[in-house]
């Protein structure tokens, strides 16, 4: 029994914390929610951004082509000097760089949604999206460039 308790202890330990902002679980979504409908509202509505977050946030620093040293965000994420998908910072981004390019890769329930200057290296990064309690979330991300 004394292995069981440890057992049991050890797997709350390492199981991973998903708990949304403050507020608590997300704003209601559809069961059958299409990710595209989802980043499209994830881009143009910083209120439902902003509850589509997994707390703590785990957000790596590196290179388009390394592996990005990670690092856990456990508060609200200030949406005025971090990267996330918004139109704003994609006309930025465009502009700056060229053509932007966006792609997405899809497992049985997440999402890898990569945002990147088209042809270069100079700009990509990664956000991960997975079902959490039934609606779209937003896990990990990587960043590298600018």
């Amino acid at each position: 029994m004394n292995s069981r308790w440890h057992g049991l202890c050890l797997a709350l330990l390492l199981a991973p914390a998903a708990g949304f902002a403050e507020d608590g679980p997300p704003a209601r979504c559809e069961p059958r929610e299409s990710f595209p409908a989802f980043v499209t509202h994830f881009k143009q509505d910083a209120e439902f951004r902003q509850s589509r977050i997994v707390f703590p946030l785990a957000v790596g620093n590196g290179s388009a082509f390394g592996k990005p040293d990670m690092v856990l965000r456990s508060a609200y994420v200030d949406l005025e000097s971090f990267p996330l998908i918004t139109p704003e910072r994609e006309a930025e981004l465009a502009g700056s760089e060229g053509e932007l390019c966006e792609t997405t890769s899809a497992r049985l329930d997440s999402r890898d949604f990569f945002q990147s200057s088209c042809d270069t290296d100079v700009y990509g990064h990664r956000y991960h999206f997975e079902r959490v309690q039934g609606c779209w979330a937003l896990t990990k991300v990587e960043l590298s460039g600018s």
